[in-house]
């Protein structure tokens, strides 16, 4: 081999060997500008955080109404966990049974003396209207979440004794039950982030579908019409996105700026096992206020659109999901999972609609004493927020009552149902009712 042509090999192999060699340099490079921001930088985008209205810290944040560490409503959850939790599951499962057939009139017609205990504890916690839910501690957060976990659990017991209540013609204690989950939701949704939402928004769910069912069921009945009418029109279940909005951007970046590993992996699902950099954690904090800085005013000017404010906050996450930064990655993660909770609160106002239409509905049975064959003439508005123009479908039988979101797709999908907005199915109000050709009669 001449040695013009060991040259060339020569340079070949330093060329293959460099080109990796300047592709990884330069991805460090990369991953270091990203990530490598001062404590004074971070320090600039709170302060841009705080001129918009975005709380960053747990103190600055938490609802000033709230006085001291404890509050009756905790003291009442920490009690209902600790004595629910200390009920064997199989008994947890037969006092939900017993429940059940009490409320269809087929049971006891006592009630067991530990669901007693536990409904007590229920109507407590509902009875206080204070609440203290930090999203700023590791410890409060897990002890709450851990609750209304609970709460979800136990607060079938009592819808169901709500809706024997309703039947057998307790209907003023019967919907006072069910205003118990709504205040002890909005308990949780005041006090911000999506975690709140989203305990909201399934006790919403839970107690809504339980007045829809007593409404059919005593159709006939003036005094459960006007009580289902005044429960639907409370104030109370009606949804704040921006105080959610505003939990969220504070505790997030709290948890990322702190120097607690698992509280920050507790909200993307990592084990928490492995430490992050400060410079690592101080940018995925960063990152997280700079997408609430843009994402948050444009949804405040919406006012209470809670859709156009929807559409935002998915862009939001659209132009996230097209960024390539290290430091993007676990704002991606929180942004969808804030869109998959902002989701569910939309869903629970379809289901507000829907119960007005429903209440039309009942009214026309009452007037005519027959079930209405369609909707679009009973002087309410049928219109599916989520279906751009279209209205709600509706369907009867013999065994439910059926008001139909077909959603955005407009499709029918034979009211397969979906729990949250954007999921394919369509969001159904069913309210399944024997013989409802004469129900209440």
């Amino acid at each position: 081999m001449s040695g013009l042509q060991n040259r060339r090999v020569i340079v070949g192999v330093g060329l293959m060997l460099a080109v990796p060699t300047l592709l990884i340099a330069a991805a460090v490079a990369w991953l270091v500008s990203d990530v490598n921001l001062s404590p004074a930088q971070l320090e600039t985008i709170r302060q841009r955080a705080e001129s918009e209205g975005i709380p960053t810290s747990s103190e600055a944040f938490i609802m000033t109404s709230v006085v001291g560490e404890d509050s009756p409503m905790d003291r009442q959850l920490a009690a209902l966990h600790t004595t629910w939790r200390a009920i064997p599951a199989e008994s947890q499962r037969a006092l939900q049974s017993a429940s059940r057939q009490r409320a269809m009139g087929t049971g006891a017609k006592g009630v067991d003396p530990r669901t007693e205990v536990i409904l007590g504890l229920l109507r407590r916690a509902g009875a206080s209207s204070q609440g203290r839910a930090d999203w700023g501690s590791r410890k409060a957060t897990e002890a709450r979440q851990a609750e209304g976990m609970v709460v979800l659990e136990t607060g079938r017991l009592l819808t169901n004794e709500a809706l024997a209540k309703i039947s057998s013609g307790q209907v003023a204690s019967g919907f006072s039950d069910l205003m118990v989950l709504r205040r002890i939701g909005r308990a949780y949704a005041d006090h911000g982030g999506m975690v709140g939402l989203q305990f909201q928004a399934a006790l919403e769910t839970q107690a809504l579908t339980t007045a829809q069912t007593a409404l059919v069921k005593r159709a006939g009945s003036a005094e459960v019409r006007a009580a289902y009418r005044a429960f639907i029109q409370h104030p109370i279940g009606e949804i704040d996105l921006l105080r959610a909005v505003q939990g969220d951007a504070m505790w997030l970046s709290t948890a990322y700026a702190s120097d607690d590993d698992q509280w920050a992996a507790a909200f993307t699902g990592n084990s928490g096992k492995k430490s992050m950099s400060d410079e690592f954690r101080r940018a995925t904090a960063s990152r997280l206020l700079e997408f609430w800085i843009k994402a948050y005013p444009a949804m405040r000017a919406e006012g209470d659109d809670i859709y156009a404010m929807r559409r935002i906050l998915a862009d939001q996450v659209r132009q996230l999901e097209a960024a390539r930064a290290p430091s993007q990655l676990m704002v991606q993660v929180m942004g969808r999972r804030a869109l998959a909770s902002v989701d569910q609160a939309q869903a629970v106002t379809v289901r507000m609609r829907q119960a007005k239409v429903l209440l039309a509905v009942v009214q026309y049975f009452e007037k005519y004493k027959k079930w209405p064959s369609a909707i679009n003439n009973l002087g309410i508005n049928i219109e599916d927020p989520l279906a751009e123009g279209g209205a709600f479908g509706y369907r009867i039988d013999s065994e439910k009552i059926e008001i139909i979101s077909y959603g955005a797709d407009g499709e029918d999908d034979e009211g397969q149902p979906r729990l949250a907005a954007n999921q394919a199915g369509d969001l159904v109000c069913r309210v399944e009712a024997s013989g409802a050709s004469n129900l209440g009669y």
